[in-house]
């Protein structure tokens, strides 16, 4: 049994994510009316159901070992990511510090250089008379995508960005599970820039790296793009197939 006891920190507006080192095959939330959790291999996302969640209990037992935590809702949550995987490839090492390196700098390290590559992609795209939105990259490694995303404001009105959302939209086949097909299954970004205004006739990179999701057939990822201060929607699908073909961004690449 690990006995250290970590403190989750959740909203209900983004999913916080806690990493292991081994497959995780059971997650027990104590209030699971005012938390849900969802496993992925070695991870667990987990999300408070409404604002101002009282405390809960977590447990997750993984192939090798037992994890005890504590989740806690906080409004301006700044962190989100838990790499119990990195502290206990630490302690055996004989170190009592986690690693310098945390999980999520390794993300951002890799996002920034997806941003700074040279658009490869140039079928999935959106374009309205003064709006264009294109992803012009994709990479993966083992738990993430990585999107850029280019957005061109080609009116004299600021594009002011609300929000963007990721859906995973699974092929069903025909008579089997339909209502599943039509909601989409929603990622929240595991790293994200800040939310950006694009300034009029200008044009803006925009780095993003979401929970990877292997999509057979004809599967497909809906990003949406909402403004603040307007209704002009922008919508892009991107082929499960054009995410499964990109290419492997690897740690020190």
């Amino acid at each position: 049994m690990n006995d250290k006891v970590d403190t989750i920190y959740c909203t209900d507006s983004n999913t916080s994510y806690a990493i292991f080192k081994d497959r995780v095959e059971l997650v027990d939330i104590g209030n699971p009316a005012d938390y849900a959790s969802q496993i992925e291999d070695n991870s667990v996302f987990v999300k408070s159901l409404k604002p101002n969640s009282p405390a809960s209990t977590m447990l997750v037992k993984t192939g090798k070992d037992y994890y005890f935590s504590v989740l806690k809702y906080q409004e301006e949550n700044k962190k989100f990511f838990y790499d119990f995987a990195a502290v206990e490839n630490d302690k055996i090492k004989g170190n009592d510090k986690p690693t310098l390196v945390s999980m999520r700098e390794l993300v951002e390290k890799k996002l920034s250089r997806v941003v700074a590559g040279r658009n490869e992609l140039e079928t999935m795209g959106f374009i309205t008379t003064f709006i264009e939105a294109e992803v012009g990259v994709i990479r993966n490694d083992n738990q993430n995508t990585y999107l850029k995303i280019i957005l061109k404001n080609k009116s004299s009105i600021p594009y002011r960005l609300d929000f963007i959302s990721f859906q995973y939209y699974r092929h069903m086949k025909k008579g089997f599970a339909k209502k599943a097909k039509a909601s989409g299954m929603e990622v929240f970004p595991v790293v994200s820039p800040v939310i950006p205004e694009i300034s009029p006739y200008s044009c803006k990179p925009l780095g993003y790296a979401i929970p990877s999701f292997g999509l057979a057939g004809k599967g497909y990822l809906m990003i949406s793009f909402r403004e603040s201060s307007g209704d002009r929607v922008l919508t892009i699908k991107v082929k499960g197939a054009e995410i499964q073909k990109a290419s492997v961004i690897e740690n020190g690449n």
